[in-house]
């Protein structure tokens, strides 16, 4: 359906269900390398893929440098066939600078900026998603490992909802992911009005319901414009969006419009 409207494909290969595979092990030893490769490649093919996107998120120090031949190697024959390979990372920061920015900028043909999960389901403090200040930093510093003809920028289609109580005097933090529309739903069946803020470039609300108080900061057409308006100002033309299905329709009208124009 992609291909018929004009579209390319990129296929994403990722780590995430790997339980008890060691990535060093699969990486740093050339036959499964090689042979993990082959695969990618022979898939590829088979499935008329135009590209091919590496989304391994539990890379450490130690198969660092595994990790970045493996990317080595495929692009070579990637290249050879035609493909297109992209990687995503995330936000630069001192504890993952093993990733090798610079490297990643030089072997792969995009490199795609994560710039969510600012605050994620395992933060001791409720907070946005991806707050304004959070994507200009992350292209800000991934502009200076990266070229920007080969940076991309991705953005959230979901939010958060926090939910705080309190137990015996121990307060408990929980969160769950939202879609666009769901947490528009939630709102509009609690009757609580987002504010705008901002500080984060996002609607915002707070509510206490029972003994339980509940934040979310909104992702919408507004929030989204004023990250891409950010992002293009500091150069970067190119956008990912995590994921689809989680937007609402109408989003894609003002991404057409502010990528596009």
């Amino acid at each position: 359906s992609a291909h018929d409207a004009g579209k390319k494909v990129w296929s994403t290969v990722s780590d995430f269900k790997n339980k008890g595979v060691k990535l060093n092990k699969v990486l740093g030893r050339k036959k499964y390398r090689r042979k993990l490769i082959k695969n990618i490649l022979n898939t590829a093919k088979e499935y008329s893929i135009d590209g091919i996107n590496i989304d391994f998120e539990k890379v450490n120090e130690e198969s660092a440098s595994a990790y970045l031949e493996f990317l080595r190697e495929l692009t070579v024959r990637a290249h050879k066939k035609g493909f297109v390979v992209s990687v995503d990372v995330y936000p630069v920061e001192d504890y993952n600078m093993h990733y090798n920015y610079s490297e990643l900028g030089r072997v792969a043909d995009y490199v795609i900026i994560m710039a969510y999960d600012e605050h994620y389901s395992g933060s001791e403090e409720a907070g946005s998603v991806s707050s304004l200040g959070f994507v200009q930093d992350a292209v800000e510093q991934a502009g200076l490992y990266v070229p920007s003809e080969r940076l991309t920028i991705a953005l959230p289609f979901y939010t958060r909802l926090w939910k705080e109580t309190k137990k015996k005097g121990v307060v408990e933090l929980k969160s769950e992911a939202m879609t666009m529309g769901d947490a528009e739903n939630w709102l509009w069946e609690n009757d609580i009005e987002a504010q705008w803020d901002d500080e984060t470039g996002q609607y915002y609300a707070k509510t206490k319901i029972d003994k339980t108080t509940y934040e979310i900061w909104l992702e919408n057409a507004k929030s989204l414009k004023k990250k891409i308006s950010a992002v293009k100002k500091a150069g970067v033309s190119n956008f990912a969006f995590w994921a689809m299905g989680q937007e609402e329709s109408m989003i894609w009208d003002t991404l057409n419009k502010e990528i596009l124009e």
